[in-house]
């Protein structure tokens, strides 16, 4: 996780929600202190938690499909993910994670889908040009790749990701 999903991640998400219940607040936030630290068990450990009391409490939702991502569990992080969507789909950080996850699961439509979504939300966020790019290259869209890459190099010329990227769809062209 990056410094601007962690800021992303302590915005309230308004999703018309009620308050959690009593202890849901400290595990969950002592569960987000793992996960910097990248104490990926308990930071699990205390999503599960949250869940069992509180299963469409959406920050853990998403948080606990991203430890799954990480881990390598990508079935688990598609479906975590896609609930804390299903609660609240205007978040550009949670489309991009489930791109994540279904990219690498190989499934490279439903991953450009979510890098898209994403990108409708949070169109500034560089990771996921990059990523869409990848994806849209792996697909054989070439000149779509193309146009990833060198819109966000437009903003990013610094981004040694997007020249890689743009290098080897332009050879592959």
């Amino acid at each position: 996780m990056n410094r601007e999903q962690r800021r992303l991640e302590h915005k309230p998400a308004r999703t018309g929600a009620r308050a959690p219940p009593p202890g849901v607040r400290q595990w969950f936030a002592d569960g987000f202190q793992h996960h910097q630290a990248g104490r990926l068990h308990e930071a699990e450990q205390l999503y599960r938690r949250v869940l069992a009391i509180s299963p469409r409490h959406v920050e853990s939702l998403h948080l606990f499909g991203v430890v799954a991502y990480q881990t390598g569990r990508h079935e688990l992080a598609a479906d975590a993910i896609g609930k804390a969507i299903s609660i609240n789909d205007q978040s550009g950080l949670y489309h991009y994670n489930l791109g994540n996850a279904r990219k690498a699961q190989g499934q490279w439509e439903a991953a450009a889908a979510s890098y898209r979504r994403s990108l409708s939300l949070w169109p500034d966020h560089p990771d996921t040009w990059v990523n869409l790019g990848g994806v849209l290259k792996d697909q054989g869209s070439l000149d779509e790749a193309v146009a990833c890459f060198r819109r966000i190099l437009l903003s990013r010329p610094d981004l040694a990701e997007a020249h890689n990227g743009l290098g080897a769809t332009l050879q592959i062209q």
